[in-house]
């Protein structure tokens, strides 16, 4: 299961992965997103809900949203040793 963060917002907290969160600090949409990396929204909408476990996953979103790939890994204890 993925480790989901608590955002306040004015309609009160929700919860959200790793990815839906950097996704909104770059304000994109989901759209936006699936268009700079070559997937599909509904892909995108899986990832947000479930969270991204494996590497390969991560860099793809990664070099969408300009940002580390280990900080999209969801369930991640120790990424560096």
């Amino acid at each position: 299961m993925s480790k989901l963060y608590i955002t306040e917002t004015k309609k009160g907290k929700i919860f959200m992965t790793k990815l839906k969160e950097a996704r909104k600090a770059k304000g994109l949409t989901q759209l936006d997103l699936s268009q700079k990396i070559g997937v599909h929204t509904t892909s995108i909408c899986n990832m947000e809900r479930k969270g991204i476990t494996d590497i390969r996953t991560a860099q793809k979103y990664a070099a969408g949203l300009e940002c580390n790939p280990f900080f999209l890994l969801e369930n991640m204890t120790n990424p560096v040793k």
